[in-house]
Order: C-alpha cells, then structure tokens, then sequence
C-alpha cells in the first residue's frame, strides 16, 4: 500500500517518459520547478497520485536548454511543424538538431541556415552576425578566422546588411525555399532516427 505522503508525477512526450517519485512536498516542488503545471494544467496531488501526459513535442525550457520541457499538445507555435529541429525558449528557440557536416564551413553553414530560418518563422528577418556567431560557437562550429567566408559561402540565400565589421543577415526569397527544405529534410531525418 502506498504512503498518503508519496506522489507520482509523469510526462509523456512521444515515446518518451518522465517520472518523479517521492514526498509529496518534492513532486510538488519539482513539478513547479520544471513547469509541469503550466504546461499540463493542473495536477491534483490530494491523491497522492499525479500523472500528466503529453503527446506532442514543442518547446519550453526550464533551466536550460538541456532540459526541454514539451508544450502542451495545444500549442499554437509556428516552429511546431519542425520539432525536431527547434525547441522554443523565453527568448526565441534553440536548434535542437544535428546539422553536423563533415566540415567546419558546411556545419557552420546549416546551423547559420536553420538559425536564419527559424528566426524568420518567428517573423525576425534581420539576424546580426554576433547572434550567428554564438549559434557556431553552440554547435562547435566556429572558426574566427574564417566565419566571413562560411557566410560567404551561403551566396544568394542571404543578403548581408551593415558595414563591414558589424552586419546581419537576411534570407532572400531562394534562401527561405532552401532554408525550409533543409529544416524538412533534417526534421524528417531526426524522426526517422
């Protein structure tokens, strides 16, 4: 028989799971910590039993982007077709995908190219190239010496706004088509996984 002081809460997210088993008074404070509550509804505790479930995969993070939490099934994101590929945060959303290439100028240029992308779904069509520069330096793909020749290497799907030493970039109307068909590519590669 279970302790009237012990609680349960779960998270499904596909065939993914997350459990948290202990005191009330933890499960509680755990699930309030990583935003369970919010995302689900509310959870009763007076049964010393909770359990919350999801079946989709959005983008709400909690302490970092390590930890991922799922939005709820609901979720009206316009990054929700590529869940896969980007998760949201407070601040805008992270790429959750592997782009890896094998180069240095490739990588840095999908990750640049989805970041461009996903920035542009969030109807931000400018992105400086500090932004750009920590989304490589997120992914390992930074290379100081030569990042203005990766960009380069994007050609007519960006155009470069600004001077010389601080600029953005924008997708052009061929560079939204690429950019779109890679995040499809690489959304249906991560679910085929």
């Amino acid at each position: 028989m279970q302790d009237e002081s012990t609680a349960k809460a779960s998270l499904k997210i596909g065939a993914n799971s997350l459990q948290i088993e202990g005191g009330e008074e933890f499960v509680e404070r755990l699930v309030e910590k990583l935003g369970i509550v919010e995302l689900m509804g509310q959870i009763d505790f007076s049964a010393a039993k909770a359990v919350a479930s999801a079946n989709s995969v959005a983008n709400a993070p909690s302490a970092g982007d390590a930890n991922l939490l799922p939005a709820p099934e609901n979720s009206n994101s316009v990054l929700e077709e590529f869940d896969e590929v980007y998760a949201e945060t407070d601040t805008g959303f992270t790429i959750i995908a592997d782009a890896e290439e094998n180069t240095i100028a490739k990588t840095a240029r999908n990750y640049i190219l989805l970041h461009l992308y996903g920035s542009y779904l969030l109807e931000k069509t400018e992105v400086s190239d500090d932004e750009l520069r920590q989304v490589c330096i997120t992914h390992a793909c930074y290379d100081p010496g030569n990042f203005a020749h990766h960009v380069k290497g994007l050609g007519s799907k960006v155009i470069r706004l600004g001077g010389s030493r601080t600029y953005s970039l924008k997708l052009t109307a061929p560079g939204i088509r690429a950019a779109k068909q890679y995040a499809l590519d690489v959304q249906k590669r991560a679910m085929s996984q």
